[in-house]
């Protein structure tokens, strides 16, 4: 009779188990596989939004570089053309007029 009992006791054990791995294989391990694939799209959607964030900025000081060059080399044209004006005018500022020698 004791080991009818016992038999049946691990029977019941064996049971609860078996329903513990079957009821974590139906319900948790789906749980965490849909929880770790939204960690994992968070992660790289933040991965994503700092190397874009990362390129917008280097494409922006890039820009602002060549601004910065283009403002120079119109600087410098600008310069030169006000320096040759002034030439011109001082040559013929300069210029005698024939006529009235």
């Amino acid at each position: 009779m004791p080991l009818a009992i016992a038999l049946i006791v691990g029977v019941v054990l064996l049971a609860a188990v078996l329903f513990g791995i079957l009821w974590a294989l139906l319900f948790l391990v789906p749980y965490y596989v849909y929880a770790g694939a939204a960690a994992y799209l968070v992660w790289r959607a933040r991965r994503r939004g700092s190397d874009l964030q990362t390129s917008v900025r280097h494409q922006a000081d890039q820009q602002r570089l060549l601004n910065e060059q283009e403002a120079r080399a119109w600087q410098v044209a600008l310069g030169t053309d006000q320096a040759d004006a002034a030439e011109r005018l001082e040559a013929l500022r300069n210029r005698r007029d024939p006529q009235k020698e």
